[in-house]
Protein backbone atom coordinates (compact mmCIF):
# COMPACT_ATOMS: atom_id res chain seq x y z
CA UNK A 1 0.00 0.00 0.00
CA UNK A 2 1.15 3.47 -0.68
CA UNK A 3 1.30 6.35 1.48
CA UNK A 4 -0.07 9.14 -0.58
CA UNK A 5 1.40 13.08 0.20
CA UNK A 6 -0.33 15.87 -1.12
CA UNK A 7 0.69 19.17 -1.55
CA UNK A 8 -1.66 22.24 -2.66
CA UNK A 9 -0.16 25.03 -3.70
CA UNK A 10 -0.82 28.36 -5.05
CA UNK A 11 2.25 30.72 -6.19
CA UNK A 12 4.51 29.06 -3.72
CA UNK A 13 6.99 27.85 -6.48
CA UNK A 14 10.21 28.69 -4.28
CA UNK A 15 8.16 26.42 -1.24
CA UNK A 16 8.39 23.82 -3.79
CA UNK A 17 11.67 23.40 -3.35
CA UNK A 18 11.96 23.62 0.36
CA UNK A 19 9.39 21.17 0.43
CA UNK A 20 10.80 18.75 -1.91
CA UNK A 21 14.05 18.78 -0.11
CA UNK A 22 12.47 18.06 2.85
CA UNK A 23 11.03 15.07 1.30
CA UNK A 24 13.92 13.67 0.03
CA UNK A 25 15.32 13.39 3.71
CA UNK A 26 12.64 11.40 5.12
CA UNK A 27 13.83 8.10 6.34
CA UNK A 28 11.47 6.10 3.83
CA UNK A 29 11.40 3.26 1.36
CA UNK A 30 10.46 5.45 -1.67
CA UNK A 31 8.58 3.29 -3.37
CA UNK A 32 6.33 3.21 -0.79
CA UNK A 33 4.82 7.34 -1.16
CA UNK A 34 3.31 8.70 -3.96
CA UNK A 35 3.40 12.55 -4.24
CA UNK A 36 0.54 14.90 -5.77
CA UNK A 37 0.89 18.77 -6.26
CA UNK A 38 -2.24 20.29 -7.01
CA UNK A 39 -1.87 23.73 -8.22
CA UNK A 40 -4.38 25.67 -8.03
CA UNK A 41 -4.33 28.22 -10.61
CA UNK A 42 -0.87 29.46 -9.83
CA UNK A 43 0.38 32.42 -11.64
CA UNK A 44 3.87 32.39 -11.07
CA UNK A 45 6.44 29.50 -12.12
CA UNK A 46 4.86 27.00 -10.14
CA UNK A 47 4.55 24.56 -12.89
CA UNK A 48 7.92 25.07 -14.06
CA UNK A 49 9.52 24.43 -11.01
CA UNK A 50 6.91 21.31 -10.46
CA UNK A 51 7.85 19.93 -13.61
CA UNK A 52 11.40 20.44 -13.25
CA UNK A 53 10.99 18.47 -9.60
CA UNK A 54 9.39 15.50 -11.44
CA UNK A 55 11.85 15.19 -13.73
CA UNK A 56 15.01 15.20 -11.28
CA UNK A 57 13.28 13.28 -9.07
CA UNK A 58 12.79 9.88 -12.02
CA UNK A 59 12.71 7.51 -8.84
CA UNK A 60 9.87 8.99 -7.00
CA UNK A 61 5.75 8.60 -8.19
CA UNK A 62 5.22 12.22 -8.67
CA UNK A 63 2.28 13.62 -10.43
CA UNK A 64 1.20 17.11 -11.01
CA UNK A 65 -2.48 18.66 -11.30
CA UNK A 66 -3.65 22.31 -12.28
CA UNK A 67 -6.95 23.52 -11.50
CA UNK A 68 -7.48 26.87 -13.17
CA UNK A 69 -10.29 27.79 -10.75
CA UNK A 70 -9.16 29.11 -7.46
CA UNK A 71 -10.37 28.27 -4.51
CA UNK A 72 -9.73 25.48 -1.87
CA UNK A 73 -12.40 23.25 -2.95
CA UNK A 74 -11.83 23.51 -6.56
CA UNK A 75 -8.26 22.34 -5.82
CA UNK A 76 -10.13 19.61 -3.81
CA UNK A 77 -12.50 18.52 -6.50
CA UNK A 78 -9.95 18.37 -8.93
CA UNK A 79 -7.93 16.07 -7.38
CA UNK A 80 -10.86 13.59 -6.48
CA UNK A 81 -12.38 13.44 -9.81
CA UNK A 82 -8.79 12.87 -10.73
CA UNK A 83 -8.40 9.90 -8.85
CA UNK A 84 -11.90 8.71 -9.20
CA UNK A 85 -11.30 8.57 -12.86
CA UNK A 86 -8.27 6.13 -12.54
Amino acid sequence: MKTSIIIPTVNRSASLEETFASLRSLDVNHDSIEIMIVDNGSSDDTRAVSLSIIESNPHLSIKYFFEPIRGLLSGRFCLLGTLYAL
